[in-house]
């Protein structure tokens, strides 16, 4: 294919040249090398006769086979002899360069070239570049371990990867603890991230590098690499669990797991987790030195738990005790009112935490201990979480969570609160009071929260309607009911209205004779 500068066979010959023929160019690539070093092409002129002139040295990327795009390097030399050498170039790329020339030719002899790009002579090899990684792994320090590498090459990218082998395994044949990816961008050194053993022993981390479009992938460094082994002291010993034992059935997870103090302790943490040493049900973090007790939340039942307390000691998280445990069913608790709670509005919801495997739950509540004579929800959905009870009684009460779960209804939890008075009382007069002014007016306590009140006054004896105050306001805590027989047992009823809803007291009392 002809290019510009060259000369058609048929054409005639520069001005002021004769109509020399043209020398045959052989173009000869310099030797296979690696990108980042230099290159260069050699022509050697046969059938020529002592040629001048110049020679254009065109040379097309690696990723051009067919030498159509424009050169990445040009050179123009002048031609003193029959054998040339162009510029050099220092490659970027790896991949196959190739090499075109032409010829000016000269008073003697005829323009030639260029040369073709095909040419098997004129291409040159540029190899990925040698990439290097020197693993380097550093001194425990916090009580975690890393390590580091020195990439090298022509302007690295890609990924190296650290691998870490356990103690006790000479050969690198298990599979790895830990392993840890970074990006490289450039030469230069990378660190892993850190990693916390959890015992002690002489760990070995490896390392390898993925390689990119200009320097050669490194695998897995050696195993036995002495700079790539650390050795981790045995962790220290550390608190131990006191409840639960392990290997116990049938643990009240509503019950904070507990553990006995450690005298050069500097914090705690306790996993709970599926697998040995997981963490997927619950993790703690980082707990105070001076606490011994943790409450954990709903676990999963009728399956092998697996839970370890760990230990800080000259901070370091090493030391830890592991066991295993099955949890039993377990039971909501209580969040609103809490065990021992006084000047309880009975008004407000009672509230509860729900547990993830229940199927329902009842609340009641009594005078007496688990007592049910004032309240029994009856069976609520495992999804509810609060129940408004109706109006209660003020003073000490007794309240009930049941819980059921895995079909049965045996886990409960019982409280006792101190409840406030959601209806107003009568003061005067009082139940059973003889001798009352029939013609005295009725006091009451108030109580905040409600929509007013409302008084009945009836004979005792037959219901008969004698007073109906109407509806009084929340603010007012007296009124007179006028012209009240003498001498008779009358029933007072004081009504309070809360939350649209209507609770009384009532009781009987004798007016005065002769009045």
């Amino acid at each position: 294919m002809a290019r510009a500068g060259a000369m058609p066979a048929d054409a005639s010959s520069p001005t002021g040249a004769d109509s020399g023929s043209a020398p045959q160019l052989t173009v000869t690539a310099s030797g296979s090398t690696s990108v980042g070093l230099q290159v260069f092409a050699n022509v050697n002129f046969g059938g020529s006769t002592n040629p001048t002139g110049s020679l254009a040295f065109s040379l097309f990327g690696a990723s051009d086979p067919t030498c159509m795009s424009s050169p990445v390097y040009t050179s123009t030399v002048a031609v003193t002899g029959t054998s040339v050498n162009s510029g050099r170039y220092s490659t970027s790329l790896a991949g196959t360069y190739r090499w075109e020339a032409t010829y000016s030719g000269d008073t003697s002899n005829g323009p030639a070239g260029p040369t073709a790009c095909t040419a098997s002579s004129a291409a040159v090899v540029v190899s990925k570049a040698s990439s290097y990684t020197l693993l380097t792994a550093a001194a425990p320090s916090g009580g975690t371990i890393r390590a580091s590498v020195a990439v090298s090459g022509l302007n690295p990218t890609g990924t190296t990867t650290f691998s870490l082998t356990p103690p006790g395994d000479m050969f690198c044949s298990t599979t790895p603890v830990f392993t840890s990816t970074v990006s490289v961008n450039g030469a230069g050194t990378y660190w892993s991230a850190p990693y916390t053993p959890t015992v002690g022993g002489q760990y070995k981390w490896r390392v390898s590098y993925s390689g990119d479009f200009n320097n050669m992938a490194s695998p897995m460094t050696s195993c036995l690499d002495a700079n790539a082994a650390v050795t981790v002291p045995t962790p220290p010993s550390g608190a131990t669990f006191s409840y639960p034992a392990d290997g116990q059935t049938n643990v009240d997870t509503t019950t904070p797991f507990t553990w006995g103090a450690f005298a050069s302790a500097q914090g705690y943490r306790i996993t709970i987790g599926t697998n040995p040493l997981g963490s997927d049900l619950a993790d703690s973090g980082a707990l105070a030195a001076n606490q011994t007790s943790y409450l954990v939340p709903a676990l999963p039942t009728g399956k092998s738990l697996n839970g370890a307390l760990y230990t800080e000691v000259n901070g370091s998280w090493a030391g830890y005790k592991a066991i295993t445990f099955t949890a039993a069913a377990g039971r909501a608790t209580m969040t609103y009112p809490v065990d021992g709670q006084t000047n309880v509005d009975t008004a407000v919801p009672f509230r509860w935490q729900t547990i993830p495997q229940a199927q329902g739950y009842v609340v009641s509540i009594g005078t007496t201990f688990a007592g049910a004579d004032l309240v029994w929800s009856g069976v609520l959905p495992a999804t509810q979480s609060s129940f408004l009870i109706p109006a209660l009684p003020a003073g000490p009460l007794s309240v009930t969570l049941y819980t059921k779960a895995n079909g049965s209804w045996y886990s409960y939890q019982v409280i006792g609160i101190t409840a406030i008075p959601t209806e107003a009382g009568l003061t005067s007069p009082t139940s059973g009071q003889t001798n009352v002014n029939p013609n005295g007016a009725f006091t009451w306590t108030t109580v905040s929260g409600v929509e007013g009140y409302t008084l009945w006054v009836k004979v005792a004896a037959t219901g008969a309607d004698l007073f109906d105050s109407g509806m009084l306001p929340a603010t007012q805590s007296s009124v007179s009911a006028p012209a009240l027989p003498a001498g008779q047992t009358l029933s007072a009823i004081l009504f309070t209205l809360r939350n649209g809803a209507w609770t009384y007291q009532a009781f009987s009392y004798t007016t005065a004779a002769g009045h």
